[in-house]
């Protein structure tokens, strides 16, 4: 399987650095803000990496379509073509073998800011603020 790890520019070998060191990669390639590897199967240890941003299992290639409206529909019709099961093992293995139910949690996502936390936390006596020491 070819997987495609995303990163931030500029530490994209620090990326394939541990992704050699971390998994069995073979073909291991950089390019701008991603690193391309061949591992056997899905591995656990894809979610321990952690200098890259998201991993993908890649499932084709899609060239040459366009980037019009018009597009849209040749798009859909190469997309249908993939063989998408070749990646289905993947995403459940990936997931921890759960099964998608197609149903959505009542709970929204939860968002945290660091920022917010430590306004909160400082109830209020941020430096700079009118009424508060700088």
């Amino acid at each position: 399987m070819i997987f495609i790890a995303r990163a931030v520019h500029g530490i994209e070998w620090v990326c394939a650095e541990e992704i050699a060191r971390t998994l069995p990669a073979g073909d291991v390639r950089l390019a701008r803000r991603e690193v391309t590897f061949r591992l056997p199967s899905v591995d656990d240890r894809l979610h321990a990496l952690r200098t890259v941003d998201d991993v993908f299992v890649r499932v084709g290639e899609v060239g040459d379509v366009g980037t019009t409206k018009d597009a849209l529909p040749v798009l859909a019709r190469r997309l249908a073509a993939l063989d998408w099961s070749a990646a289905a093992p993947g995403r459940r293995a990936s997931r921890g073998g759960a099964r998608t139910t197609g149903t959505r949690s009542r709970r929204p996502p939860v968002r945290r800011s660091h920022r917010y936390s430590a306004r909160r936390s400082s109830r209020g006596r941020m430096p700079g603020r009118p009424g508060n020491p700088t």
